[in-house]
């Protein structure tokens, strides 16, 4: 960011736009894949290539609270951040929260696994999972949303 802990752009949601608890809103670049356009609820320009933090704010630009984070507004991270043990994992990976998080973390470090005794990530005290570029089977639905629609169907 220009300046270290300030967001450089502030955007609102779509007027109207809903998070409904346990569901997902999805975000999209205009130019995003079509798998990814069939699901997404607003467009947005200026999205992260992986080194940008993105925050999830309640209230207007003058006065918010952060409910969650991928990414921080501190410092370019060089191609991106560490996660859940990947080096760089937010660039060119699709991140998923893990079904045992309910809610969002507005502390990027926790959320991501780093911890004060732990300089690097592991999958095993992160939040997240980090999948390979372009996995689509989680777009527009959370994990558990899919566990609990097997649940039912068993």
């Amino acid at each position: 960011p220009t300046t270290p802990g300030v967001h450089e752009y502030w955007n609102n949601f779509t007027a109207g736009a809903v998070l409904k608890p346990g569901k997902v809103y999805v975000i999209a670049h205009a130019s995003a894949d079509p798998k990814i356009l069939d699901v997404m609820n607003q467009t947005y320009h200026y999205l992260s290539n992986g080194d940008d933090g993105v925050k999830l704010a309640y209230g207007t630009e003058a006065d918010h609270v952060y409910v969650d984070a991928v990414g921080d507004f501190q410092a370019d991270p060089g191609s991106g951040w560490d996660i859940c043990g990947a080096v760089a994992g937010t660039q060119d990976h699709t991140l998923v929260r893990k079904t045992s998080v309910t809610t969002g973390n507005p502390d990027w470090d926790a959320s991501r696994g780093t911890t004060a005794d732990n300089c690097g990530t592991t999958a095993d005290n992160c939040e997240w999972v980090v999948y390979p570029m372009d996995e689509w089977k989680y777009a527009g639905v959370h994990p558990g949303e899919l566990l609990q629609l097997h649940r039912k169907l068993l």
